[in-house]
């Protein structure tokens, strides 16, 4: 569920960045943070486990990333 909601968030934020938003800084580097947490979940197991620091880290990003891509501001970039 939560590789569903993740990978659902990235299209989105592809989306997002594309579209020249002015969150644009905030986005990228929060699906950066997803990206790479996916990349360590393949060989390391500290990212999941309950009570680590990295853990909550992930989460934030990931609620970050909800909250800009999915309510986050609709205007265009000014530049």
């Amino acid at each position: 569920m939560v590789c569903g909601i993740g990978l659902t968030l990235l299209v989105m934020a592809v989306r997002a960045l594309r579209a020249r938003t002015s969150t644009r800084g905030e986005i990228g580097a929060e699906a950066g943070v997803l990206v790479a947490a996916a990349c360590l979940m393949v060989i390391q197991s500290y990212i999941y486990s309950v009570g680590n620091i990295a853990s909550g880290t992930v989460w934030v990003a990931l609620f970050l990333l909800g909250a800009n891509v999915l309510g986050g501001s609709t205007r265009a970039d000014p530049s």
